[in-house]
């Protein structure tokens, strides 16, 4: 049996909650984004800085203690 005779799994576009398929004929060439307008959305939101990748806070050295 081969990909493209599953039924496609659908998951939700992370930009507008759309289905999308992700698996065989129906899987857009935008995924995991149901369209190319979706997928501009959200590199948009990255270069607005509206999300972020968390950073763990690092504690400065110490005087006599090795910078890492």
């Amino acid at each position: 049996m081969t990909d493209d005779a599953v039924a496609p799994a659908l998951l939700s576009c992370p930009t507008c909650r759309r289905p999308v398929a992700t698996r065989g004929p129906a899987r857009p060439a935008s995924f995991p984004f149901c369209s190319e307008r979706c997928r501009w959305r959200d590199l948009g939101g990255w270069f607005a800085e509206r999300y972020g990748v968390p950073v763990a806070e690092q504690a400065a050295p110490g005087p006599g203690e090795p910078a890492q």
